[in-house]
């Protein structure tokens, strides 16, 4: 049998490597750009990663960009970051819009505690005078958050904000609440600090 001369051998490799590439194989446009299409050969389903003058920047042509991680690790980002317009931020977060925050509507009961994603909860308790426990959450640094109560001042509940077991709310004591009457649309927020491990008020 004859060997197979290196050419035609290369030829074959080259040929099955041309089938086996994925259209979603990133392009090389020398060591400052790269784009990934959507897997279609779709020119309009591309991700654009240029390096403009020592700065990244990524732009999709269609649909949406997420940044996620899968496992137990986060996403950070350690620089100050502007919002809604691309241009240089002035403060840490920058941001050139409107901002939307979740709000949880409690009609009746007791929290105890709040939750890891509340951060402004209204209570609209009118089952009679009484009072609703609302228990502030084991806190981390700088972790906010709004009570506020919208029951009557007939029939509402008063709101007892109340620390977690051995942390102060302003150094009124552990365990001592703060209330927010019903019938005034009254609010409070809250701030806390581990460094001092309480819970203040932000008015």
């Amino acid at each position: 049998m004859r060997p197979i001369s290196f050419v035609f051998l290369a030829v074959l490799m080259l040929f099955a490597f041309s089938e086996t590439v994925s259209a979603q194989t990133p392009r090389m446009f020398g060591a400052r750009r790269f784009l990934l299409d959507d897997g279609t050969n779709n020119p309009t389903g591309l991700v654009d990663m240029s390096n403009l003058a020592g700065s990244l920047q990524i732009t999709t042509t269609n649909g949406n960009m997420s940044l996620r991680s899968t496992g137990t690790g986060n996403i950070q980002l350690g620089n100050s970051v502007t919002i809604g317009a691309l241009s240089a931020p002035n403060t840490t977060i920058d941001i050139r819009g409107s901002v939307s925050m979740p709000i949880r509507i409690a009609v009746t009961g007791n929290v105890n505690p709040i939750s890891a994603t509340d951060y402004i909860i209204a209570y609209t308790d009118n089952s009679g005078v009484g009072n609703v426990v609302v228990t502030l959450p084991a806190g981390t640094q700088g972790r906010t958050v709004i009570i506020k109560n919208l029951s009557n001042g007939v029939t509402g509940k008063t709101l007892q904000v109340t620390p977690p077991t051995g942390v102060q709310i302003d150094n009124f004591g552990a365990g001592v609440a703060q209330q927010i009457s019903a019938g005034g649309n009254l609010s409070m927020t809250f701030i806390y600090d581990v460094g001092t491990a309480m819970w203040y008020r932000a008015n």
